[in-house]
C-alpha cells in the first residue's frame, strides 16, 4: 500500500477531482485497462487513462467522495449501514466477473475506497496490474481491521451480527458465496425479529387506547434555498416575449409553412430560443443564485409535551427575574469598589455559544451590563489565542475547538455546517500538527481556495493567521 500511496497524484480538473498513478505500458494488462475505462461497471470509480511518453496514466474521478477511512472517523455505523456495505461489495465481486476481470485488480485498503457520505455508496479502485493470488484474503484482513478497530458501532438493540460475521473471518477462507449466504442468514433474522416485534405490539381488542389531544402549538422556523423572485420575473418576461415574437411571425408568414425559408426560419427562431435560454440560466440560475429564505409551519403536539413546554416557560420566567436580581447585586458591588480601582487589567466576555463567539475587551473601572448567567467572564484573557475562522458574509466567528475540524453541508457528519448548496457534502478538514495548521479539500466539487489560490484535493496545505480560506463561493478569514 505504501508503494501505491507513493505513486498517487491528486489533480483538480473542469470540476471534477481527479486521482492518478502512472504506469509503464508493460506493467499494464491491456484488455483489462480497456475494460475498466470503456464500461459502467457496478460499484468501481470511473475511470480513463491517457498515453503520455510510452507511460499510461491512469485517472480516477473522486469527486464528492471521501475515503472509507475518513467515513468511519466521522459516522457512527448502524446495523443497516453495515449490511449495506456488504451488499455492495458482494455486487462489487459479481459485477467484476462478468466483464473478465479478476478480485486480485481490486484495492481493498481504506485509504482507497471512497464513499458518498450521505448515500453511504461506496467504489473501489481497480487496477489493472499483475496482482498477488491471495483471491479476498486482503477483503478478509480489511474486514476484520475494520470491525475491531475502526468502526464505531451504533448502540442499538439486534443481533449478533457482527460477532457472527467475525467468526466466519477468523475460521473459513472468505468467498462470494460466504458473504451471500451470511448476508441472506442475518436479513431472514431481521425480518423474523419484525414480525415479533408487530405482534407483541398488537393492541387487545378489549383495550380501549385513549385518545391523545393535538392542537397547534405554534410555528417551526425552517431555512430554505430558493432562487429570488426577481429570476422568474425575468424568466417568465423573456418567455412571454419570445413566444408573442413566434406568433408575429406566424400572422406576417414568416413562419408559416407554405413559405419558401419556413425551415431556415424555423432553425433561427429555435436558435433564438436556446441561446436566451442559456442566458437566462447561466446568468440567474445556477447555484450560487439561491438565496436563503426562512419560512414558518405549524407544529403538532400533545398533551404532555405542552405541560413540559409550560414548565420550560416557568422556568425561564424565574431565571430571567435571577438574572435582574444578579445584575442588581452586580452594580451593587461594583459601586462599592470605585475607591480602589484595579488598572490595566481586561475582562473578555464570552458567549457559550460557540459558533457566535463575541470578545469584547473592556478596563475594569467601568461596568458592562453583560452579567448573564450565559455568558463567561475570563480575567487576563488578552494573551490567550484560539485558532477560529470569521465569516466574511456576516462576521459570523467559528471556533476550532478540536482537531480534525471538518466543514461542509451534512450536518451530522461536519463539526461546522455551512447549508450553501455549493459547499460540498464533507468540504475540507482543517488539521493541526504541532504549531502548524493545514486545510485539506475532501475532493470537492467546487474545490478550495488560499488566497485566492486552488489547492489541491486530498493533499494537506499549509495556512498561516490572516489567511484568506474560500469552500466554493463562502469565503472565511483564518485567524490562530
Amino acid at each position: 500500500m505504501d508503494v501505491l500511496e507513493n505513486k498517487m497524484k491528486y489533480n483538480f480538473s473542469n470540476g471534477r477531482a481527479l486521482l492518478s498513478l502512472t504506469f509503464k505500458n508493460e506493467e499494464v494488462i491491456l484488455y483489462q485497462l480497456e475494460m475498466m475505462t470503456n464500461n459502467n461497471i457496478p460499484k468501481l470509480l470511473k475511470s480513463h487513462f491517457d498515453r503520455v511518453d510510452g507511460d499510461i496514466r491512469l485517472f480516477f474521478d473522486v469527486t464528492s467522495l471521501i475515503t472509507l477511512e475518513k467515513l468511519f472517523e466521522r459516522r457512527i455505523i448502524g446495523r443497516q449501514d453495515f449490511l449495506y456495505i456488504i451488499k455492495q461489495v458482494i455486487s462489487l465481486l459479481e459485477g467484476i466477473e462478468e466483464y473478465l476481470l479478476d478480485y486480485n485488480g481490486i484495492v481493498f485498503d481504506k485509504k482507497c475506497i471512497y464513499v458518498d457520505p450521505a448515500t453511504l455508496d461506496v467504489y473501489f479502485m481497480y487496477l489493472p496490474v499483475p496482482g498477488s493470488t491471495d483471491r479476498l484474503e486482503t477483503l478478509k484482513r480489511l474486514l476484520l481491521e475494520s470491525i475491531v478497530n475502526d468502526i464505531n458501532f451504533k448502540n442499538e438493540k439486534v443481533d449478533n451480527y457482527i460477532q457472527k460475521l467475525l467468526e466466519i473471518l477468523k475460521n473459513r477462507e472468505l468467498s462470494l458465496e460466504l458473504l451471500k449466504d451470511y448476508l441472506k442468514e442475518v436479513e431472514n433474522k431481521s425480518e423474523i425479529s419484525i414480525q415479533d416485534s408487530q405482534i407483541s405490539f398488537k393492541k387487545p381488542e378489549t383495550e380501549e387506547m385513549p385518545e391523545i389531544e393535538k392542537f397547534q402549538t405554534g410555528f417551526e422556523e425552517k431555512i430554505i434555498f430558493s432562487y429570488p423572485l426577481k429570476s422568474y420575473i425575468i424568466l417568465f418576461s423573456t418567455a412571454g416575449l419570445f413566444i408573442l415574437f413566434g406568433i408575429i411571425l406566424c400572422l406576417t408568414g414568416t413562419l408559416s409553412v407554405n413559405s419558401p425559408d419556413f425551415l431556415l426560419t424555423l432553425f433561427g427562431y429555435l436558435l433564438i430560443g436556446g441561446a436566451l435560454t442559456y442566458l437566462i440560466y447561466t446568468k440567474f440560475f445556477t447555484s450560487d443564485k439561491k438565496t436563503e429564505r426562512k419560512i414558518q409551519k405549524p407544529v403538532a403536539d400533545t398533551v404532555e409535551n405542552k405541560k413540559l413546554r409550560d414548565f420550560k416557560s416557568d422556568l425561564s420566567e424565574q431565571i430571567k427575574n435571577f438574572r435582574e436580581q444578579k445584575i442588581q447585586s452586580n452594580k451593587d458591588s461594583f459601586n462599592q469598589i470605585n475607591n480602589n480601582p484595579v488598572k490595566n487589567e481586561y475582562y473578555y466576555y464570552v458567549n457559550k455559544n460557540i459558533r457566535m463567539n463575541e470578545h469584547e475587551a473592556a478596563a475594569s473601572t467601568e461596568y458592562r451590563d453583560f452579567c448573564d448567567i450565559d455568558s463567561t467572564v475570563l480575567l487576563g484573557a488578552g494573551n490567550i489565542t484560539i485558532p477560529y475562522l470569521k465569516r466574511a458574509k456576516n462576521s459570523e466567528i467559528v471556533v476550532l475547538k478540536s482537531f480534525p475540524f471538518m466543514i461542509g453541508r451534512l450536518s451530522e457528519q461536519v463539526d461546522y455546517c455551512l447549508q450553501n448548496p455549493a459547499v460540498g457534502k464533507l468540504h475540507a478538514e482543517i488539521t493541526k500538527e504541532g504549531d502548524e495548521y493545514f486545510i485539506t479539500d475532501m475532493n470537492s466539487r467546487n474545490g478550495t481556495m488560499i488566497n485566492g489560490r486552488q489547492i489541491m484535493p486530498g493533499v494537506g496545505q499549509s495556512i498561516d493567521s490572516g489567511d484568506i480560506i474560500t469552500f466554493a463561493n463562502e469565503e472565511f478569514s483564518f485567524y490562530c
